[in-house]
């Protein structure tokens, strides 16, 4: 991305935060902290399936974007190391947005988009089976910043019932 393009968001869009991966995962945005030294406290890092952003990173950019479905299937693959460390930066850091996505029973695997050579092994996935895959978001509400997106492939349909079913766990528990 160019600089005019996040000026952009924010014109048209009112965008108020950004979020890219780490640099230390293949989807890192080589560069972004010396070309885009103006977004850097208005961007957060997002977490990956098993790596945390290290600390030097989250102090220099606005802090953590925390995607829960990842965190959650850290949990189920028994990483406690990562959930130690999930919980320490999600602490010691603002969360400024989040993801959610459906986490399954069954492991399954995923073809990276980008990378094909790569497969995700987990219980994560972009997208949803039935509604019960967004129960564990209970176990993060101490977590859930103001700013929630859904990371979901399903339809607009689908996604506005999840939009339902996450509402009532968050705000009725």
């Amino acid at each position: 991305m160019e600089r005019w393009e996040l000026e952009y968001l924010e014109k048209k869009f009112k965008t108020k935060v950004f979020n890219i991966h780490s640099k230390n995962e293949e989807h890192c945005f080589p560069g972004f902290a010396e070309n885009f030294s103006g977004f850097l406290h208005k961007t957060y890092i997002e977490n990956m399936n098993d790596n945390v952003p290290e600390e030097e990173e989250l102090s220099r950019f606005g802090g953590l974007c925390i995607d829960f479905s990842h965190w959650q299937d850290g949990i189920l693959l028994g990483n406690q190391d990562f959930n130690k460390k999930m919980k320490e930066a999600a602490k010691n850091f603002p969360v400024g947005c989040s993801h959610i996505s459906g986490v399954g029973r069954e492991m399954i695997e995923t073809r990276d988009v980008v990378f094909p050579e790569i497969v995700y092994r987990g219980h994560a996935k972009h997208f949803f089976d039935n509604l019960k895959e967004l129960d564990y978001i209970e176990n993060f509400l101490e977590f859930l910043p103001d700013l929630i997106s859904l990371e979901l492939e399903n339809s607009f349909a689908e996604q506005l019932k999840a939009k339902a079913y996450l509402e009532k766990i968050i705000f009725h528990k």
